[in-house]
């Protein structure tokens, strides 16, 4: 019985971490359709383009955009290193 727990526990976090993948997917698309806008061919550019300050309406709501979507990134980021780690402990 507890062999089939531990299985149960197991495909629910491969499940989980799909999910979290997906996710991050989702987030990544955005962040990329911002820089796609702006020229730029990765999203991982967007920070040092807003630091050069143009005072753009555009660039601004972009920038707030940026942001939520970024923080959102790394903090799915680290759900998903919990997440494998706890999956990784239940196979050992």
């Amino acid at each position: 019985m507890r062999n089939m727990e531990i299985d149960l526990v197991r495909r629910g976090l491969e499940e989980l971490i799909k999910s979290i993948d997906l996710e991050l997917a989702k987030t990544e698309v955005r962040l990329m359709a911002i820089a796609e806008n702006f020229g730029l061919k990765s999203w991982k550019e967007l920070e040092e383009f807003f630091r050069r300050g143009v005072d753009n309406r555009e660039i601004d709501l972009a920038w707030v955009e940026y942001r939520y979507l970024k923080d959102k990134y790394e903090s799915i980021l680290k759900d998903r290193e919990k997440v494998l780690q706890l999956l990784l402990n239940s196979k050992s």
